[in-house]
């Protein structure tokens, strides 16, 4: 995806009340970031994780909380090679947003953006 292509798919959850202003803003800002760490403007198999991103932003604004995934999965997240990148990537959210991502969150980040790194490296 490019930068217009997820501002387009953005607005529309936007307009349709299923993402707040904020949880928009922050995810275009970690699109701009994450193009310029990758240096390219189109973002490969990246699309799952915007959606995820401003749904996931809007739970947190909303006091709602993602459960984790099994087990199964959280040992997978622990040995992605790229631990380091996301945390990095994890990092700025947080500081966009002003806080932490909860638990259950995080690892779904880590799993989509793991996909993403992976893809665009």
């Amino acid at each position: 995806m490019n930068s217009i292509q997820v501002k387009e798919k953005l607005t529309i959850l936007l307009t349709s009340s299923v993402i707040t202003q904020k949880a928009f803003h922050v995810t275009l800002n970690t699109f701009d970031y994450l193009s310029k760490k990758f240096k390219k403007e189109v973002i490969d198999n990246s699309e799952m994780f915007w959606t995820h991103m401003s749904m996931a932003l809007t739970r947190m604004e909303r006091g709602e909380c993602e459960d984790g995934p099994s087990n199964t999965i959280m040992n997978e997240v622990n040995e992605t090679p790229y631990k380091e990148d996301i945390e990095e990537i994890i990092n700025h959210i947080n500081s966009l947003v002003g806080q932490e991502l909860p638990e259950g969150e995080r690892v779904y980040f880590y799993l989509h953006l793991h996909r993403v790194i992976e893809s665009n490296k």
